[in-house]
């Protein structure tokens, strides 16, 4: 049964990378809804259960698509200051500025007629001055609704990005005044007078992650920003086997299938850094196949429950995590703290008398992850477990014990083009301080990636 087991899971591991390679040269939907039901046997039952899925099917497909989050426009120049004006000066004279130069703005329609770059305007009484410059294009990428990088290509040769902070893409109106710094020589220039964005309603998601790049012509300086509606694309799949399991003799999962989707509550970085406090909440639900003779634990009535061998046995759990902090630094690397708890259900038979044993647990746990160029990454979680089984009448005088887990995971993406399915082994650890004797551990290859009917 175990090489059964291990067989289907090659299988479909093998079948799930090849569709990623050959997801666009798929054959459109209603062909395949065709050679569905061509395939439906004549039994009535099977028939009308085929029929269900193809129309299940169906309907997802039909409401997977775009909604459109906004457009996001370059400006056409940008006044350049020294690195040594304020912010605080040109707040109060940023306005007559831009009304001294306003006369200037509609004869810009004309090519012939243009502000000399090499003009020195004077901004303040303190004789602070700024240059102007034509913008040539602006490259920006977009991270999880956040402008992660923003570089501006002026005509002059100069470039100006972000240095020190990611910028809320919904709310960018509250940053029109973070400097876009020109690495050679510390000027800069404002983020108002590089890009706009124009939200289509207030409360709204945001756009696809992505890098787009605006050039100064007509057709190339401004993008509609869209986020995909469908199912695929809130809910993320893994599906795990535990090779202890499938080659050794341990009451581990033969296969593990986990759904999670992250809902993010704002999207605000702690100001000048690439830091996020309490920013999503991430429900999740893991059903287990455990091997025939490890499904269930049989006990008699005058046994000793123990816990840990009971919560092996979980055939599902659910729960929820709350991202507490997240910090990214370069090159590529991540640090979070996140809390959570979790409900684990398992079948247990006291006397020929089927029952469940219901496990709650609330955990606390760091993690660092790596990557390395566009396909390789590692993370390691520690994540500390405070964990108690249900009381009813079979199980009594139950307390909380303490675990702690160790985790470490190798993941690989297979494709350049998209980096939302990976592959995984992930090696943990689980230690048992109540009783050591129960440590037990699990090394499990998988695929993640985002649901797909």
């Amino acid at each position: 049964m175990k090489l059964l087991y291990l067989i289907a899971f090659i299988f479909c591991f093998i079948s799930l990378s090849l569709g990623q390679n050959t997801q666009q040269e798929s054959k459109p939907d209603t062909t395949e809804f065709a050679v569905e039901k061509e395939k439906i046997p004549q039994d009535k039952e099977n028939q009308e259960d085929n029929e269900t899925l193809v129309r299940l099917r169906k309907l997802l497909n039909e409401e997977s698509g775009k909604t459109e989050i906004g457009r996001i426009r370059m400006k056409e120049l940008a006044f350049v200051f020294d690195k040594h004006s304020t912010v605080k000066k040109l707040d109060r004279n940023i306005e007559e500025l831009a009304k001294r130069v306003g006369s200037f703005n509609d004869t810009l329609k004309s090519d012939s007629l243009r502000i000399s770059s090499s003009e020195t305007l004077k901004v303040n009484e303190e004789s602070d001055t700024a240059n102007v410059v034509y913008l040539d294009s602006v490259k920006v990428q977009i991270n999880e609704g956040f402008i992660e990088f923003i570089k501006v290509y002026a005509e002059d040769g100069s470039t100006y990005y972000n240095k020190d902070a990611p910028i809320p893409l919904l709310t960018i109106e509250n940053r029109f005044d973070d400097k876009l710094i020109n690495p050679q020589d510390g000027s800069f220039i404002l983020l108002k007078n590089a890009v706009s964005f124009d939200a289509e309603r207030r409360f709204n998601y945001f756009p696809n992650n992505q890098v787009l790049t605006l050039k100064q012509d007509s057709a190339m300086s401004q993008k509609r920003l869209y986020a995909d509606n469908g199912v695929n694309s809130f809910i993320n799949l893994q599906v795990y086997s535990d090779l202890l399991a499938l080659l050794g003799n341990e009451p581990n999962e033969l296969l593990q299938f986990e759904a999670s989707s992250q809902f993010y509550l704002h999207r605000l970085n702690i100001p000048d850094q690439f830091m996020y406090m309490f920013y999503a909440i991430e429900p999740y639900f893991q059903f287990n196949r455990l091997d025939s003779k490890f499904d269930t634990l049989a006990l008699a009535a005058t046994d000793t429950v123990n816990q840990t061998k009971l919560f092996r046995r979980s055939n599902f759990s659910t729960g929820i995590a709350l991202k507490l902090l997240r910090w990214d630094w370069r090159p590529s690397n991540s640090f979070e703290i996140n809390t959570g708890y979790r409900y684990n259900s398992s079948n247990v038979v006291i006397n020929d008398t089927k029952t469940t044993g219901i496990f709650h647990s609330i955990y606390g746990e760091v993690a660092i992850s790596s990557k390395r160029l566009n396909n390789f990454g590692v993370e390691l979680t520690s994540r500390f477990v405070r964990r108690k089984l249900n009381e009813n009448k079979h199980f009594v005088n139950s307390d909380w014990y303490n675990l702690t887990s160790f985790r470490g995971s190798i993941f690989y993406f297979p494709s350049n083009e998209s980096k939302e399915s990976k592959v995984v082994l992930r090696f943990t650890n689980n230690i048992n301080w109540g009783n050591r004797t129960m440590d037990y551990s699990a090394l499990q290859i998988g695929y993640e990636t985002p649901l797909n009917f």
